[in-house]
């Protein structure tokens, strides 16, 4: 008995939480198509001004910088905005 209700609410509670997934979110458009349509309030993407920062992993915070590290803490970055910057391994 036990066996049966298992076999019958696993397959049952698969199917609710697949319903928690978004099915539109393929279909998400772009800040440029929201912009050219007329539905975001901001500048252009082109227009807007871009400050490098590179971002790394440290014991606390992310700690940011204007420049990409060069040293080995260099494989600790977690995101950057501008310019990628060089693998760890052509720093080594």
């Amino acid at each position: 008995m036990r066996r049966l209700v298992l076999i019958l609410i696993l397959p049952l509670a698969a199917g609710l939480l697949a319903a928690c997934t978004n099915p539109m979110a393929k279909y998400k458009p772009t800040y440029a198509e929201l912009h050219t349509h007329g539905w975001s309030l901001g500048p252009p993407l082109d227009e807007l001004p871009t400050t490098p920062v590179y971002c790394y992993d440290s014991i606390g915070t992310a700690e940011c910088y204007a420049t990409p590290l060069a040293d080995e803490r260099s494989r600790f970055i977690v995101g950057y905005e501008g310019a990628p910057p060089p693998p760890y391994e052509t720093i080594q």
